[in-house]
């Protein structure tokens, strides 16, 4: 037998009774309960499904999925058992509810105006508890983003009513409605008057109005057309909460008020200032490693150097100058103990793959090149990067 979808028509209503029709134990510990009516929307046309809990006698069991096989049977996810036969009471957790209807309401408004504006029909659709997506088969400009976000929350401002029924069958081939696929059997039209005509199973606000707003949140090409995020509503200013608080952070690190114009002159200034230290940092290092190559042993064949944050071309340079000099193995490891070092070793005299090899066997480095010089990086103490690559065993 069906499930009586009590949802469609009672989208307010948060308490439901039901008869237990059958209830199956399942490997993971959990029961599948069908019920012959239910409150509790499945997951359904790309929506998340509604949770809750249901109840008989001393039993309180918790609701985390809802789903409808082929049969139409509405199957509840239930962390306990219910005799079957049994008269439950069941809870909808309604402000999950209520969420989604904002958001899914909102799509239709957007999906709507998408359609009307530029042509494009709405081919892929994600409700979360996080997010809402809406994939289109066209290209939107942020142009047409903004125009879309502005005429969207007038819609919600008129406070439209939302119309939700099944038509006849024969009412139904009058109708110019929106679908993602071909429907079989009765059809559930959603509509909003002037703005959009749908086949939608899921619950819907009463009227635009309690939808609150509608925020974009982002705008990417996708499969040759554009995948909306939005957020609309009380999630969407759980949203703006976030951001709000992320931003006082920012504020508080730059010592700049909270606004667009602050944050940038801010963000310019820490730039020079980065770029200032960067630099300084730079000169200091190129005299530390001159300092270092004054004091080698001029007899010493080999030269191990070690440095953090040294410019590559100045390595090279140094490299390049030792090898001149010396005929042993020649190597500037740039990093600490800590994060390992990133290695060149060069050599006029020597195959380079050798010091290479040996610290990917003691080490696990990871690295390679032609013989006369060789780059990679290893995660090892640095007295015995020195002391391996002196060992020419």
């Amino acid at each position: 037998m069906k499930t009586i979808r009590l949802f469609d028509d009672q989208p307010y209503e948060k308490v439901f009774s039901a008869k237990v029709i059958a209830c199956t134990a399942r490997e993971d510990g959990l029961y599948d309960v069908l019920l012959d009516r239910t409150l509790f929307f499945p997951e359904e046309g790309g929506q998340s499904p509604d949770t809750g809990f249901l109840s008989c006698g001393q039993i309180r069991a918790d609701i985390s999925d809802v789903q409808e096989n082929k049969n139409g049977e509405i199957i509840h996810e239930s962390d306990k058992p219910f005799d079957e036969g049994a008269e439950v009471t069941g809870e909808i957790s309604f402000d999950h509810r209520f969420n989604n209807m904002q958001q899914h309401t909102g799509e239709h408004i957007f999906s709507g105006l998408v359609n009307q504006l530029y042509g494009y029909d709405n081919v892929g659709f994600h409700l979360s508890d996080n997010e809402v997506t809406m994939d289109y088969n066209g290209t939107l400009t942020p142009d047409d983003i903004q125009i879309l976000e502005f005429r969207a929350n007038e819609a919600i401002i008129e406070n439209i009513p939302v119309e939700c029924r099944y038509p006849s069958p024969e009412e139904i081939k009058t109708i110019p409605y929106r679908s993602k696929k071909e429907l079989e059997g009765p059809i559930r039209i959603v509509t909003i008057p002037g703005i959009d005509t749908c086949a939608c199973c899921a619950p819907h606000v009463r009227s635009t109005g309690e939808i609150g707003l509608l925020k974009v949140l982002s705008c990417q090409s996708h499969r040759g057309g554009v995948r909306v995020r939005i957020l609309c509503g009380f999630r969407a200013l759980k949203e703006f909460n976030m951001l709000q608080d992320a931003a006082a952070v920012v504020s508080k690190e730059l010592s700049a008020p909270v606004s667009p114009v602050s944050f940038t002159e801010a963000f310019e200034k820490k730039n020079v200032n980065l770029m200032k230290l960067k630099e300084r940092l730079f000169s200091l290092q190129t005299k530390l490693l001159e300092l270092q190559i004054t004091e080698l042993d001029p007899d010493d064949p080999d030269v191990t150097l070690f440095v953090d944050g040294l410019d590559e071309v100045k390595k090279r340079e140094i490299l390049n100058g030792l090898v001149t000099e010396r005929d042993g193995f020649c190597s500037v490891f740039d990093g600490n103990d800590t994060d390992g070092y990133s290695f060149i070793i060069a050599s006029s005299a020597l195959d380079c793959n050798i010091p290479v090899r040996k610290l990917r066997e003691q080490f696990g480095a990871k690295g390679g090149g032609k013989s006369i010089m060789v780059q990679g990086h290893v995660n090892a103490p640095a007295e015995s990067i020195r002391e391996l690559i002196k060992s020419r065993a």
